[in-house]
């Protein structure tokens, strides 16, 4: 399969992929708020993963 043919595979699939399961997910702020998906839904929201080594 070439590239180009793999690559337009994985666009039409993503969305699909992206709907058939949602993350639920919670989290505590540094003054103690704890914040939902649920309570985020339809808001832009930036999820930063960083390491200090």
């Amino acid at each position: 399969m070439s590239r180009k043919i793999a690559f337009c595979l994985f666009l039409l699939l993503l969305p699909a992929v992206a709907q058939a399961a949602p993350v639920d997910y919670a989290f505590t702020a540094l003054d103690g708020t704890v914040y939902s998906s649920a309570q985020l839904r339809g808001r832009p929201v930036v999820i930063h993963f960083g390491a200090h080594w």
